[in-house]
């Protein structure tokens, strides 16, 4: 079934790479059992502690896996347990492989500290504004007082409706070149 004429069957990039991932022991590649355990104790506190209802936990290196791992429920009020099959919404999935993994790297060549607030980093854009003085530490650990979510797509409603200078059922030239301005 085809999306549209525009998106047909097929359509996107080809990889001709193949990207499989073989399982390991964790000694295989110099890395102690022992601490592959510390993450099943993380992750469990964090499902005993209701810090989420439940989560998986994968860790590979060097195209093996060496750690695969299911905990908890998909949500709180369900008993249904994690399975490896699961599949999680790439914005969950970004948060922690971009913006973690950057961080990471900042902090491994001294360009920044989790001790640093919002404002050394982002200067004019949140000078004088209550998030200027937010810990980095405290917004990665989601402990900053911050609003979980910002429904800004209200902002484009008119009346409870997509504007119509905003949104468009079809695709036209007119459309995408009001848009561009």
């Amino acid at each position: 079934m085809e999306i549209s004429r525009t998106f047909p069957i097929g359509a996107g990039v080809g990889d001709e790479t193949t990207n499989i991932l073989y399982r390991a022991i964790p000694e295989e590649l110099g890395i102690s059992s022992d601490l592959m355990n510390q993450i099943d104790i993380i992750a469990q506190d964090g499902v005993n502690k209701g810090a989420y209802p439940g989560c998986q936990v994968l860790v590979a290196k060097d195209g093996k896996i060496i750690y695969d791992k299911q905990f908890g429920h998909s949500t709180y009020e369900s008993n249904q347990a994690i399975q490896p099959t699961d599949l999680y919404d790439i914005a969950s999935v970004t948060k922690i492989s971009a913006t973690l993994l950057a961080v990471m790297d900042l902090v491994s060549k001294d360009k920044l500290s989790l001790d640093d607030n919002l404002g050394k980093h982002l200067g004019k854009l949140v000078k004088n504004t209550d998030y200027a003085d937010l810990k980095l530490r405290e917004i990665l650990a989601h402990q900053a007082g911050l609003a979980a979510w910002i429904p800004f797509y209200i902002k484009t409603l008119e009346s409870g409706e997509p504007r119509a200078d905003l949104y468009s059922k079809f695709q036209s030239e007119d459309f995408f070149s009001s848009c561009s301005r």
